[in-house]
């Protein structure tokens, strides 16, 4: 078992190496990682809107039937945690990278349009938070939860982190639900969004979905 793990441990750091010495790994991974800045940008600025446009509360299944529990230090901090700590395992195994960013970038957008489409206002009892990803306004679809998701999709052949993922998804779904940061929509539409997005991503990216399938590019591919 242990002569296993070594070898495949070995087989992965091998692989590693290999994408991060590929002039067009390189490029891709840098288009990559700027084109999920941009959707970072486009992210806040929709969120700013939405805030600034949110109109009044409305009564929900679950937050009219449960008092608020203070979950801030959850539904805040923790996530950027969860942040980093993704962005650490896309560049630690590079053959996710391309593919993982740019999945991400594309569910940022597609949140981006969502929350400006309605302008229903946070609960009123709902304890800011301070969070450069959490805005107030910006309620549909959750992107704790479906960022979760995505993640977990992205890292689906790992089957620790798949997991993981999943019970983060729940865990902040449960969070913006007892802190009555989302309405119910928001956070049990946001795991069927979010597979409509990585389907739609797998189409796009193809080739650096292949990349992440395979550990390495098809052959007679361009950057």
């Amino acid at each position: 078992m242990l002569d296993s793990l070594s070898e495949r441990l070995r087989h992965s750091t091998a692989q590693s190496l290999r994408l991060w010495t590929s002039r067009q790994f390189v490029i891709t991974a840098i288009v990559s990682l700027l084109i999920l800045y941009v959707s970072t940008l486009i992210n806040t600025i929709a969120g700013i809107t939405a805030t600034q446009n949110a109109g009044a509360p409305t009564t929900d299944i679950i937050l009219s039937n449960i008092g608020r529990i203070d979950t801030s230090f959850i539904h805040g901090p923790l996530t950027e945690y969860i942040r980093d700590v993704t962005l650490v395992l896309l560049f630690v195994s590079p053959r996710y990278l391309p593919f993982g960013m740019k999945t991400i970038a594309l569910f940022t957008v597609v949140r981006a349009a969502f929350v400006n489409m309605t302008h229903i206002g946070i609960y009123p009892d709902a304890i800011p938070v301070q969070s450069l990803a959490t805005f107030g306004g910006d309620l549909f679809f959750s992107g704790h939860v479906g960022a979760s998701i995505i993640a977990a999709l992205i890292f689906w052949d790992n089957i620790p982190l798949r997991y993981a993922y999943i019970v983060v998804a729940i865990v902040l779904g449960a969070s913006a639900l007892l802190g009555h940061y989302h309405y119910t929509v928001d956070v049990f539409s946001a795991p069927f969004i979010a597979y409509g997005i990585f389907v739609i991503s797998k189409k796009l990216f193809r080739r650096d979905y292949l990349l992440l399938k395979e550990g390495t590019y098809p052959q007679h591919s361009h950057p």
